[in-house]
């Protein structure tokens, strides 16, 4: 919502995202001490994901580090919106507490939050002497809401632009056209396959896991979108036909 990518969007009749596209994510990193992680969370310091805390539309996580956890949880704004968050964050600390992931005797750590656009990148990135890098473009996985590697990518292409545009002294919108057809044609699929997998695991993460404990390779294939290892997309692994396909073959009935 900055004031610059306003201006983008009014310049390219975009129209302003809404709580059904935008989201919040909130968290805290507090420090628990490395004996504690070690214990806890082994050498490889393994990662928790739980779906839809506090019944919204989204995942609540714990990223262990040396000393210290990262937990937050979030989702789309149109349930956040009608919910406690404040409660729902202290649940989710008692939870952890209460499995033994959290140290039972530290109080509930503060909670901060920003908000993330989660229908992934606008249609129009550039304007006369403007480029538009990261989450203002909307350059954010829609499934885990990591934006890093997206915005670094995006800025080492923008770089490569502006040198172009410095050399022939062209800093028009149509010269500059050719970021967004680069940023684009490098991990554009890859947001919109993450646009289907949203939608499967944060409105129906019980069929996701009923799925993929079935499916080796459906598993496989949500992992490397949840982890953003699949620059450029999936091509030729095909996601929905995949999942499609567990639905006739693995019939759901609301088992766990």
């Amino acid at each position: 919502n900055d004031k610059l990518a306003t201006m983008v969007r009014e310049k390219r009749n975009i129209k302003p995202w809404n709580d059904n596209q935008m989201g919040t994510a909130l968290m805290w990193e507090p420090v628990v001490g490395k004996d504690f992680v070690d214990k806890t969370y082994g050498d490889k310091r393994s990662l928790l994901v739980h779906f839809k805390p506090g019944g919204i539309e989204g995942y609540g996580w714990v990223f262990p580090k040396q000393e210290i956890l990262n937990i937050g949880f979030g989702g789309y704004n149109r349930t956040i919106k009608s919910v406690k968050v404040k409660e729902i964050w202290e649940d989710y600390i008692n939870l952890l507490k209460k499995d033994g992931y959290f140290p039972k005797d530290q109080k509930t750590p503060p909670v901060k939050g920003a908000p993330l656009p989660l229908d992934g990148p606008i249609k129009a990135t550039t304007m006369d002497n403007t480029l538009l890098v990261g989450d203002s473009a909307g350059m954010i996985s829609p499934l885990s809401g990591e934006g890093i590697y997206y915005g670094m990518h995006a800025g080492k292409i923008a770089i490569k632009t502006i040198k172009a545009a410095l050399e022939t002294g062209d800093f028009s919108q149509k010269h500059l056209d050719q970021y967004h057809r680069d940023w684009n044609g490098v991990f554009g699929k890859e947001l919109r396959d993450l646009s289907f997998f949203a939608l499967m695991a944060l409105k129906l993460p019980e069929r996701m896991v009923y799925y993929g404990t079935r499916d080796e390779k459906l598993c496989e294939i949500f992992a490397d979108l949840f982890l953003g290892v699949t620059p450029g997309g999936l091509g030729k692994r095909k996601p929905i036909s995949r999942a499609l396909y567990d639905a006739i073959r693995y019939p759901y009935f609301g088992l766990g």
